[in-house]
């Protein structure tokens, strides 16, 4: 039986596996109940008058942010991608479809002339 010791490396994969807990402690079950009695108990603490609305309003505005980051993080992560296909296809094709100028012309050849 081999015992690890502080000296040793630990795996490589310990970061992601500690952001992945953590984000599913932040919008697992649990944190989804807790925020459901935290709503709960701030509407009861508004509607007894103990609580201003702008403050519980915010705390409300902060719950929808905080459970709703990664659908909205997906969304603009799409949206990002549609539109830089959207121009590197516009890129290709506004660069092979541009119009022949003559080279022989000057539009301003002759106009500081006086005659």
């Amino acid at each position: 039986m081999t015992l690890a010791t502080l000296s040793e490396p630990g795996s490589q994969r310990a970061l992601p596996a500690a952001a992945a807990w953590l984000e599913q402690a932040l919008s697992g079950n649990a944190a989804l109940l807790l925020g459901s009695i935290a709503v709960a108990g701030l509407g009861y603490a508004l509607f007894t008058g103990r609580l201003p609305v702008r403050q519980a309003l915010a705390t409300l505005a902060g719950c929808f942010l905080l459970f709703g980051a990664p659908i909205i993080a997906r969304s603009l992560l799409t949206l990002e991608r549609t539109r830089l296909a959207e121009q590197s296809t516009a890129r290709a094709t506004s660069s092979t479809n541009l119009p022949s100028v003559p080279r022989n012309e000057d539009p301003y050849a002759g106009a500081g002339l006086v005659k």
